[in-house]
């Protein structure tokens, strides 16, 4: 090779290659640093980026979390307003907050808590506990067998020596009507009730059942105590009838009761 044409390959490195084998190895090692220098420059800038769009992810999260937290809030507050005393208990006036969430006047109602025929030894323990947790709130009277099963109310029958608007009261049953007739008992319950509470509603349920006051409380404001109203979770018997669950509870209106009361 000359001198003239090596100091022109010289000039132009970028095409100076030995061929080794199948590879092509590139004699110029400038050429190779600044190709590897401008590859991981765009690698460092696709990271930077992926990294400040995990960063937005994560704050777009935590303003939607505190967003939803504050409307929780918020609502959890407006409810609390409403004194769930006034809202269920008959008789009473409607504060405004009342008026505005259900538009309609209270109406009244009590909670008929039935002997459950499981462990019958325990049902004395069951209504204390009632009396300490929704008993209050939902208007409710015992029906007894003897006053032994709730004493605290031993002065506060139906019939007898009920104190208007105080709950638990009781309802005791003549001694004729022994726990297995389950059949004359309810009679006479719904008679007894029909003559001496008379209330829009009586929401019936055994002694095993957690009431939710509200959501009672607001089904039936939407019902008619003048109409006949038979509800609650129906259960299939033969195929021409059916009844509802004592266990999930029923409801029945005013007329239906009077009806029933008069058969």
């Amino acid at each position: 090779i000359g001198a003239s044409q090596f100091n022109c390959l010289c000039s132009c490195p970028k095409i100076m290659r030995h061929r080794i084998g199948k590879q092509d190895i590139d004699l110029n090692p400038s050429s190779t640093d600044v190709f590897g220098a401008h590859n991981h420059s765009k690698q460092s800038v696709g990271t930077h980026q992926e990294e400040r769009n995990l960063h937005n992810g994560v704050w777009i999260r935590i303003i939607c979390i505190l967003i939803f937290v504050t409307f929780s809030l918020l609502i959890v507050d407006r409810i609390s307003e409403v004194p769930a005393d006034s809202v269920l208990n008959p008789g009473n006036k409607l504060s405004e907050i009342e008026k505005d969430m259900f538009h309609a006047p209270a109406p009244s109602f009590v909670t008929i808590v039935m002997p459950s025929v499981v462990k019958p030894d325990a049902r004395p323990l069951r209504l204390t506990n009632i009396a300490k947790t929704w008993g209050p709130s939902s208007n409710a009277i015992y029906v007894v067998h003897s006053t032994n099963e709730f004493p605290e109310a031993e002065r506060n029958q139906v019939g007898k020596s009920s104190i208007t608007g105080h709950y638990p009261q009781i309802l005791l049953v003549p001694e004729d009507i022994t726990v297995d007739m389950g059949v004359p008992r309810l009679e006479y319950v719904i008679r007894t009730i029909s003559r001496d509470v008379d209330p829009d509603f009586a929401f019936f349920v055994n002694d095993h059942t957690f009431v939710l006051p509200n959501n009672l409380c607001k089904y039936l404001r939407e019902q008619d105590s003048s109409k006949d109203l038979y509800s609650g979770h129906a259960l299939k018997g033969k195929p021409d009838t059916a009844f509802n669950s004592g266990a999930a509870g029923y409801v029945l209106s005013r007329k239906t009761i009077t009806d029933l009361s008069e058969y």
